[in-house]
């Protein structure tokens, strides 16, 4: 399902009950252009009439992980960025944090469109389970039924055995879900817990077996039950996905690792399945890496890149000498190993070349916290313009402070540099980070070197509006959002009972002070997109693409929790 915010009508967009915030008007922008800030704060979901924007574009359906917006908004303006029609269920089969989706409803829906794509990208998660959240409870569905809801991607295949299934699926997280303040505890003692575990009886620590024990009476007993059973169930689904690949039912597997450390119950299993792939000689076929939210459009971008025999080569900077080996508090591997699967996914190559390079990756891996006298954010800066100075692709990551360094997106926006850029990210763990990141790029890039040549000039100009959009939304959610409004919402929120993992009614107060926060911060951010200009690729003409306005951006919070928010800019372009 393809959703486009087109315009305003009053204060209704699409069904959506939308409040407004005062607006900013941009220099040099269109006479009486302006950007407002919406909330959404019903229900009501966009329109689930799907339409392809790209009338030459390839479509891809995808099954996202869940509805949250790295898992529906970011493939989407990915997808478009590179002229792909990306279509998904309807958004009420979805569910959110409280309710799973509707797993046999969009089954159902699968078949009655699979002809109607180029290719498919499912989430055995939401496939399954009925998303990320289902899939770590022993609840929301019996092994049984759970092997069962797998045959539909046999279905699919024989009646359309050409086209390519994507399939990803995680490898559960080493805790539960927190879904409200009162879960922190039993959050903090299933991981812990799990790590003993795995320390006890896979490494061999009898020394901590006695404290093992008494965390096992400490934890209540249906917690940690339905936390076993949801992990026993979900394995021997990652094994029959196994199987699917080996039968050329899934033509691609990609298994994610989610939130985990070195040690827990994940480490077994992650062994067990690399074992068996290797025993099947499917390493080619099937591939894992430490990661959830960034598998959709990794699979997306590998689709393009295989339709387009392309091999987009890498060449990586680190800001810090450290930075390769440093392993993230979530992740369970080395930055430099992690960076290297996820580049592979997408069917890319590391080059130690630099002039050899596609994409210049700048991967900064300065902490914040912990900032060295010795490091030096203008040599960072200067080492970006000298590489586009020689025309090369750079993609910047913020990878060790799951969101911006303030100080280094600071420079990047007086120095001109965020629309220089192939991509930018600084969201959440390092491989949701590079992920994104290079994802978009290589996608962009294959739209820029091949797929335009069957494009119309209207295909190409919406290729842009996805782009910046794209573009518009990270610097807003992984600067402005993550880096100031979260901080100063969370000491505002500590000195009231209002909880920051369900905020229940007081949804609509937190999303009063965002508004206000994203009008005084659109000032400083929108000039550089309003000066921005690009050539059409190919153009014999000499077309020129440029931001005519941003009339508004829409703000909502889909999981009723500071940690999730929805940005949704609309950027309206001009070709001459």
């Amino acid at each position: 399902m393809k959703r486009i915010l087109a315009g305003v009508t009053g204060l209704i967009i699409f069904g959506y009950s939308i409040h407004t915030g005062m607006t900013y008007s941009p220099e040099g922008s269109d006479e009486g252009a302006t950007t407002s800030i919406l909330i959404k704060t019903d229900n009501q979901e966009y329109q689930d009439e799907w339409h392809t924007p790209f009338v030459k574009g390839k479509t891809v359906m995808l099954i996202p992980l869940d509805n949250r917006p790295v898992n529906q908004y970011v493939p989407e303006q990915i997808a478009g960025s590179g002229a792909i029609n990306l279509m998904t269920p309807p958004a009420w089969m979805l569910g959110d944090l409280q309710h799973s989706g509707m797993s046999d409803e969009i089954m159902t829906w699968l078949v009655k469109h699979a002809d109607q794509v180029d290719a498919f990208i499912i989430s055995a998660d939401m496939l399954v389970y009925g998303g990320l959240v289902a899939s770590r409870s022993n609840e929301s569905i019996n092994q049984e039924e759970a092997l069962e809801r797998l045959k539909v991607i046999e279905e699919i295949k024989k009646t359309h055995p050409e086209t390519p299934i994507y399939v990803f699926d995680t490898i559960l997280r080493q805790t539960i879900t927190t879904k409200s303040e009162s879960q922190i505890d039993d959050y903090h003692q299933v991981a812990k817990w799990g790590q003993l575990y795995d320390r006890v009886y896979r490494k061999g620590e009898q020394s901590l077996e006695k404290e093992l024990k008494q965390l096992e009476k400490e934890i209540p007993g249906k917690i940690l039950d339905s936390y076993i059973k949801a992990r026993e169930r979900n394995f021997v689904i990652n094994q029959k996905l196994i199987d699917l690949v080996s039968y050329g039912i899934i033509d691609f597997l990609l298994f994610g690792q989610d939130d985990a450390s070195g040690y827990g119950l994940h480490q077994l299993e992650q062994e067990r399945l690399t074992d068996e792939v290797e025993k099947r000689e499917l390493e080619e076929k099937i591939m894992m890496l430490a990661g959830a939210d960034e598998l959709d459009v990794l699979l997306l971008s590998r689709y393009y890149n295989v339709l387009y025999h392309l091999s987009p080569s890498f060449y990586i900077d680190y800001t810090t000498v450290d930075g390769p080996e440093w392993t993230s508090r979530y992740e369970d591997i080395p930055l430099k190993e992690n960076i290297q699967k996820h580049v592979k996914v997408i069917n890319g190559t590391i080059t130690k070349k630099e002039e050899q390079a596609e994409f210049h990756l700048v991967v900064q891996t300065n902490k914040v916290d912990e900032t060295l006298p010795s490091f030096n954010r203008n040599a960072v800066i200067q080492l970006i313009k000298e590489k586009l100075d020689k025309q090369y692709h750079v993609i910047f990551v913020d990878v060790v402070n799951h969101k911006s360094d303030s100080d280094m997106f600071k420079l990047l926006l007086d120095n001109d540099l965020l629309l220089s850029m192939q991509s930018y990210a600084a969201w959440n763990t390092p491989g949701n980070t590079i992920g994104l990141a290079i994802s978009h790029s290589s996608i962009r890039q294959v739209f820029v070197r091949k797929a335009y040549e069957s494009l119309t000039v209207d295909d190409q100009q919406e290729t842009y509006k996805y782009h910046y959009q794209y573009l518009l939304h990270r610097y807003l959610k992984d600067h402005y959002y993550k880096n100031h409004i979260v901080s100063s919402l969370r000491t505002k929120l500590s000195k009231t009972s209002i909880d920051e993992w369900n905020l229940g009614e007081s949804e609509r107060l937190v999303l009063d002070y965002v508004q206000k926060q994203f009008e005084n911060d659109i000032k400083e951010l929108t000039p550089s997109f309003m000066s921005e200009i690009a050539t059409l690729p190919g153009s014999k003409e000499d077309l020129t693409i440029s931001i005519k306005e941003i009339p508004f951006i829409v703000i909502s919070s889909p999981w009723n929790r500071l940690f999730e928010l929805e940005i949704r800019p609309n950027v309206i372009i001009n070709i001459q």
